[in-house]
């Protein structure tokens, strides 16, 4: 990720004339570094405390991206996309076809979701108004989370699983 931005700050200051607009950058982050906090409403307009470790690096570069003076940069971090065949959903749905229902975490969570096409909406505005939201970071999710065993059940109830789900 540095080594894109920095790529991206050389060029835009090498190559482009002092006098145009500056260079609109979107850094795609994610959800992850609020960590796993089953507590508090989260938002981003909240300190990152405890990041996931598998992505506790991603804080700083999102710090890079907006404190650069020479690009508009901005940070969007995408919850769990679903949706069409990108989703991050799919492989539960693949699974549970061939009757296996299961999901990689505890008992008791809940799912922050974005719909590809919100999200695909979101990023468009964004480029959009680069100018004027450059330097800030957006979450990327529905007004309301779904509890994750309902997912599972409702999993089992779709796919024609014989067993139910469980947690891995």
């Amino acid at each position: 990720a540095r080594t894109t931005l920095a790529a991206i700050v050389k060029a835009a200051t090498e190559l482009r004339p002092p006098h145009a607009q500056k260079l609109s950058y979107i850094y795609t982050s994610g959800t992850w570094p609020h960590g796993d906090n089953r507590r508090n409403i989260v938002t981003d307009t909240i300190s990152i405390t405890d990041p996931v470790k598998l992505v506790a690096w991603r804080p700083g570069s999102e710090q890079d991206v907006i404190n650069e003076k020479a690009i508009s940069g901005l940070v969007v971090r995408p919850a769990l996309w679903y949706g069409r065949s990108g989703s991050l959903v799919s492989p539960f749905f693949e699974s549970a076809s061939k009757g296996d229902v299961w999901y990689p975490g505890t008992l008791g969570g809940r799912f922050a979701l974005i719909h590809t096409g919100d999200l695909a909406d979101l990023y468009l505005k964004a480029a959009e108004r680069a100018s004027l939201v450059g330097g800030m970071i957006f979450d990327a999710a529905n007004d309301f989370t779904e509890p994750v065993d309902d997912f599972l059940s409702a999993l089992v109830k779709v796919s024609g699983a014989t067993r139910s789900y469980e947690y891995r």
